[in-house]
C-alpha cells in the first residue's frame, strides 16, 4: 500500500501516520485511521503519549525516505523502548508501524507468549 503510492508532502506524510496500529484502539476498518487521527491529536493526552504520538509521524516519513531511497517497504515499532518497540515491530506486517501507549503495556505484555520475549 505505501509501495503504491509514497507520500510526497508532509500533509500525506501525517496521513500515513493515520495509518498506524495503537494497541487497545478500537480497529474497526472504516474508522480505524479517523480514531488513530483523533488519537494522534488528542488535546488531552499526557506526556507520555504526546511523545508516542510525535514518534509515529517521525517514523511514518523515515519509512517514506526507505521507501523512496530504496523500493522497500518496512514495518516499524513505536514504543518507550527498544525491547517493546522490537516486539511489536512485527505484529502489523507488512510496511505498517505499531505503537505501544504506556497504558497498553500491561495488558501487551501479558498476552504476550514466553516464546516471544
Amino acid at each position: 500500500m505505501l509501495l503504491e503510492s509514497p507520500p510526497e508532502s508532509s500533509e500525506s506524510i501525517f496521513d500515513e501516520a493515520t495509518k498506524s496500529n495503537i494497541l487497545d484502539l478500537p480497529s474497526d476498518v472504516g474508522e480505524r485511521e479517523e480514531n488513530v487521527k483523533a488519537w494522534l491529536c488528542r488535546a488531552d493526552a499526557n506526556y507520555q503519549d504526546k511523545l508516542l504520538a510525535c514518534g509515529a509521524i517521525l517514523v511514518a516519513q523515515l519509512r517514506v525516505k526507505v521507501l523512496e531511497e530504496t523500493q522497500f517497504t518496512c514495518s516499524a515499532g513505536i514504543a518507550h523502548n527498544k525491547m517493546l518497540a522490537k516486539l511489536v515491530s512485527g505484529m502489523h506486517k507488512p510496511a505498517q508501524q505499531t505503537v505501544v501507549p504506556s497504558s497498553s503495556v500491561q495488558d501487551f505484555l501479558a498476552s504476550l507468549p514466553v516464546k516471544k520475549m
